[in-house]
């Protein structure tokens, strides 16, 4: 994940979000107080969780993930939970 200036011509915050296996990002979207909300698959056993939904990946699986970043990228803001197997 990297946030870019206005002009695309620097780099401002970036950060990895994934964890050992595969992962890819399907959508990414902002909110109001520029939360970045990214969805996507995974089926890394380790891919960085909070509050979710489902314990852990398992099985190694394609699941579906949506994570909530900080503005910033530097933290989970909210959540980060997987939803299921694809």
């Amino acid at each position: 994940m990297a946030k870019l200036n206005s002009s695309g011509s620097a780099l401002i915050w970036s950060t990895y979000l994934g964890g050992g296996g595969d992962d890819f990002i399907t959508g990414i979207a902002l909110d109001q107080y520029r939360n970045v909300y990214v969805a996507g698959e995974t089926n890394s056993p380790n891919f960085p969780l909070k509050a979710s939904l489902q314990p852990s990946a398992g099985g190694g699986k394609y699941q579906k993930f949506v994570t909530t970043l900080s503005g910033s990228l530097n933290s989970i803001a909210n959540c980060s939970t997987l939803l299921g197997t694809c």
